[in-house]
């Protein structure tokens, strides 16, 4: 019992210190409320929508994952890459094969670990990114998985929480998925929630960077979350700024694809939901902020996580 209780703590250390474990975390079936209600919420027109049973990742999927999938043949498998119930099912393929693609676009396969040079994302334990929508739903299909829905999504940060109203007798939610103010009103470190590069916001709008406010923090206190230039790992800022369901980093640290496509547009642009650590505003914060991208897209503050049925 000893060595198997050791051999256990070793391989939950090994797993935490060097690729963070993509738990899963169970939704259950029920309707929830999403978009800008109440006034300042979101982007969006308010809807209130059932969903069925679902389970999301609790947090991003990092390096160390993704290049799984890549040492098991991710790139050259052309099954992940059928995306079913389109007519141009092979869209991503075909794009990924004529620019030679096989990689997330910061990274390099000569040189171990693959995402050595990446400025943005450093460590095993931070998650990808520079992958299109197409890489993020490769990799999810090879996991067994799917991009979770914009629907779902929200639901996962925001929760239905009835503390700030309800809409068709169903909880609102939370601003942020920690609740409705940006700062709690606990003392430093937790006031660290999420990785949002606050540097950038207070260049842009400095008066908030030069008062000690309501929130109580000296001035300049939180001006930086310790991660100004890059992603953090997953799970820096739990349990802190979790959402209602314990789900990490659903503001800041990375954009993050879904699989629902951004409406009324004629090009083909899917939803991004959360905001990221480079340039992202308050606003893109908000758990009913929705922007819409191109599948093609690879960027330094764009990730993933994975949800399925």
């Amino acid at each position: 019992m000893k060595t198997f209780m050791m051999t256990a703590c070793l391989l939950a250390f090994a797993v935490w210190t060097f690729g963070i474990p993509n738990d899963e975390i169970f939704i259950a079936a029920g309707r929830v409320v999403l978009g800008n209600y109440p006034e300042g919420y979101g982007n969006f027109a308010p809807q209130t929508v059932s969903l069925p049973d679902f389970y999301i990742d609790r947090f991003e999927v990092t390096n160390q994952q993704f290049a799984a999938f890549i040492d098991s043949g991710g790139y050259s498998t052309q099954t992940y890459w059928v995306i079913a119930g389109q007519p141009d099912s092979l869209a991503g393929w075909l794009w990924k094969e004529e620019n030679q693609i096989a990689t997330p676009k910061f990274w390099n396969l000569s040189d171990a670990p693959y995402w050595k040079n990446d400025l943005y994302s450093k460590l095993p334990n931070t998650p990808v990114v520079g992958v299109s929508w197409f890489e993020a739903y490769a990799y999810a299909r090879w996991a067994g998985k799917r991009l979770p829905t914009a629907a779902e999504w929200e639901k996962a940060a925001r929760g239905a929480s009835s503390e700030f109203g309800t809409r068709e007798n169903v909880g609102v939610g939370f601003k942020y998925p920690w609740g409705n103010n940006f700062f709690k009103a606990q003392a430093p470190p937790d006031y660290r929630l999420c990785n949002w590069r606050l540097r950038y916001y207070a260049y842009r709008f400095p008066d908030i960077g030069s008062r000690a406010d309501a929130t109580g923090y000296p001035e300049k206190t939180w001006q930086t979350d310790g991660y100004a230039e890059s992603a953090a790992p997953v799970g820096s800022f739990s349990p802190q700024g979790d959402s209602p369901y314990g789900i990490s980093d659903m503001a800041g640290n990375v954009w993050e694809w879904t699989a629902t496509p951004f409406p009324k547009y004629e090009m083909d642009l899917y939803i991004i939901k959360g905001g990221g650590w480079y340039g992202s505003t308050l606003e893109h914060l908000k758990a009913g902020y929705r922007y819409g991208m191109g599948p093609y897209l690879r960027s330094r503050d764009i990730g993933f996580r994975c949800a399925r049925d």
